[in-house]
């Protein structure tokens, strides 16, 4: 029998922890900026991109820093940029 606190039957598109944190693969991430998956990999090795997780090779990114990432992104002209 699983102890009570492991999730069971989560798909792992959409696994999430315990506070209910959902993690988003490298495809599903590109899908939700509408960016190439090449572009994800090149702002992860340059930085600037959203924070991510690595569980083991694999890369993951929650979808709250996904969020807030946008969000830091908003401007309201080009000459704020």
């Amino acid at each position: 029998m699983l102890p009570s606190h492991q999730p069971t039957n989560v798909p792992s598109a959409q696994a999430t922890d315990r506070t209910g944190l959902r993690l988003l693969t490298q495809r599903e991430t590109s899908r939700l900026l509408r960016l190439s998956e090449r572009t994800l990999e090149r702002l992860r090795l340059m930085g600037g991109g959203p924070l991510f997780v690595k569980c083991g090779r694999s890369v993951r990114y929650r979808e709250c820093d996904v969020e807030r990432w946008i969000a830091q992104r908003v401007v309201s002209s080009t000459s704020a940029v």
